[in-house]
């Protein structure tokens, strides 16, 4: 029968199982204290608890039938907007992202305090998904208020939301000294114990345009999040683990994290961020030739973005089919996918850097004998980049210019600024990409 001094035993357990045992184990003391609990608003706080461990733990089912019994119930509002706010990232991952928005929405107007401030750092993320940059800006906006800036936690969510927002809207140099203070925010001890955080950490580097220093910490807390059967999360760490490692040259990792990463992702029902893996598989396929790979890759990762309700607005996909086309040699297809990509957004990156497709359309174009279309391409890329850009970026525009520009003199000045911008970004394929390139103009 209900027994409360149980009960409290039980929530204690689960507060030990998260570190020790993991979040399925934790769910579980959750949901039997919940049961044994005899006030009901707080039974369904304790269930609703259970429901965020059964996500963190990776098991659907077990999430969405504990949700539907809190918000069955007689739950209170702080318990109804947590187990919205948890649906709506699952089905940010493993549903319709359209729709986590909206779920992601409701729970941030009835939620309160960090419940509130978690509700919006991933309303923010829906948005970036559906290339909606001004509802980022406005999500960084809603952030600022609510968050309190004492709380490491917090802050590092509403400054990690700013820093992006600023990045993607123009202002580079001002998002960039708030990434880099979100980076060691998150590194500290006080953030290290919730695997949700993993995602930041990357993600943050990535805006950024500089990895270095970020594999190891990365590295450590990924095995922290196996370790404690954090299967929730564990596909987008290894997707954005896998972009880390091929960004600096580790090719074999970066396949293989991939690949785990869409293995799992397809056992546990994701797709957005499953899909990215899968992405990620047909790349690494194309750069070996491996084509009939990658298009079966290809196929597969428009399968799961369709079931995101987000091929229309995943850039990534069309650049990821563009590199694929360029590197088996079919140029009119590369440039075919990235025009329609200008038409549809102007042509945004996958990272949300303005016109982000303009390298490979440049490089398409000249295969093409489309030299003033690429050199009026490699013109407006360097008009429209944000200034100061990373180094990545810089390395880019200035490889562009190389390509296009007139008189040898020129050329080579250019494709000096590139590689010296390389070594600065550690960008290991794209500069083999640049001399490559570099060479062909020389000749």
């Amino acid at each position: 029968g209900p027994d409360d001094d149980l009960a409290g035993e039980l929530v204690a357990v689960a507060e030990e199982d998260r570190t020790r045992r993991g979040f399925a184990a934790a769910s579980a003391a959750l949901e039997r204290a919940a049961l044994l609990t005899t006030d009901p608003g707080r039974a369904a706080e304790r269930l609703a608890d259970a429901v965020g461990d059964a996500f963190l733990a990776g098991d659907i089912e077990r999430t969405r039938t504990l949700a539907a019994r809190v918000l069955d119930g007689p739950a209170g509002r702080p318990a109804r907007a947590q187990v919205l706010a948890t649906l709506g990232v699952l089905e940010q991952y493993a549903g319709s992202v359209p729709r986590a928005a909206e779920l992601l929405a409701t729970a941030a107007e009835l939620a309160d305090g960090p419940q509130r401030v978690w509700a919006l750092a991933e309303l923010g993320h829906t948005r970036f998904r559906l290339n909606d940059l001004a509802g980022l800006g406005e999500i960084a906006d809603r952030l600022a208020e609510a968050a309190d800036l004492g709380d490491p936690g917090q802050r590092a969510l509403a400054e990690f939301m700013r820093g992006v927002a600023l990045t993607v809207g123009g202002d580079p140099a001002a998002g960039r000294p708030l990434l880099a203070g979100v980076l060691e925010l998150l590194r500290s001890p006080a953030l290290g114990d919730d695997p949700r955080y993993l995602i930041h950490l990357a993600l943050a580097a990535g805006f950024l345009g500089d990895l270095r220093g970020i594999l190891g910490p990365a590295e450590r807390r990924l095995a922290e999040v196996r370790e404690r059967g954090a299967l929730g999360v564990l596909v987008s760490g290894l997707a954005l683990m896998a972009f880390c490692r091929a960004w600096l040259g580790d090719h074999a990792g970066a396949f293989a994290d991939a690949g785990e990463a869409a293995e799992l992702g397809e056992q546990l029902g994701y797709v957005a961020d499953a899909a990215v893996a899968v992405e990620m598989l047909a790349w690494q396929s194309a750069a070996r030739g491996l084509h009939d790979d990658a298009r079966r890759a290809l196929e597969r990762a428009r399968v799961l973005t369709d079931r995101a309700s987000t091929t229309a607005v995943h850039a990534h996909q069309a650049i990821t089919a563009a590199f694929c086309a360029l590197c088996r040699g079919d140029l009119a297809e590369t440039a075919a996918l990235l025009e329609a990509r200008i038409a549809a957004d102007g042509g945004v990156g996958s990272m949300g850097e303005p016109l982000g497709v303009a390298p490979d359309l440049v490089e398409a174009y000249l295969a093409l004998a489309r030299e003033a279309e690429a050199a009026a391409l490699a013109e407006r890329y360097a008009a429209v980049t944000p200034q100061p850009p990373p180094a990545a970026t810089v390395a880019l525009v200035a490889r562009c210019r190389g390509l296009t520009v007139a008189g040898d003199d020129a050329a080579v000045e250019a494709f000096q600024i590139a590689l010296a911008a390389h070594a600065l970004a550690l960008d290991a394929f794209e500069a083999a990409r640049t001399r490559l390139l570099y060479g062909a103009r020389l000749r």
